[in-house]
């Protein structure tokens, strides 16, 4: 389920219109299981920019809670016996809510840029200031 765009220099661009989920597609913004509307891909793309600035968001907050739970558990500040393994557990969290962060950001940026690329096509009929058109899918 995606919107293809032929540009005219021969190269064919592809836009989810659906999540997959498993063996299926979660539904589409005009409630069909199978559609190539690219009203419907946009919704698409705008959906998966505010689920990962969402996740970007909550990820520090997540760390915080796991970093507050550990301390408290082990007390690595006061018990030298767990300071050794603590401070790279403590490092370990902090990178990997920082990985979060990043991945989720080149996502939800490559998702504005595909959503950016389907309003100029349905404004202009141009992608990338390149003349296109929609390829229906067979």
């Amino acid at each position: 389920m995606v919107v293809k765009l032929a540009l005219r220099d021969g190269t064919i661009r592809e836009y989810p219109v659906a999540q997959r989920r498993g063996a299926s597609y979660d539904r589409t913004g005009c409630g069909n299981q199978d559609c190539d509307h690219l009203e419907c891909a946009i919704i698409h793309g705008k959906r998966m920019v505010s689920l990962q600035k969402l996740i970007q968001l909550a990820s520090p907050f997540s760390s915080l809670l796991v970093l507050g739970i550990f301390v408290f558990t082990f007390n690595p500040l006061t018990d030298p016996s767990t300071r050794q393994i603590s401070i790279p557990i403590i490092l370990l969290i902090i990178l990997l809510d920082v990985m979060v962060v990043f991945i989720f950001g080149k996502y939800a940026e490559l998702n504005r840029k595909n959503v950016r690329e389907l309003e100029e096509f349905r404004d202009q009929h141009t992608v990338n200031g390149i003349p296109a058109k929609q390829v229906t899918n067979q």
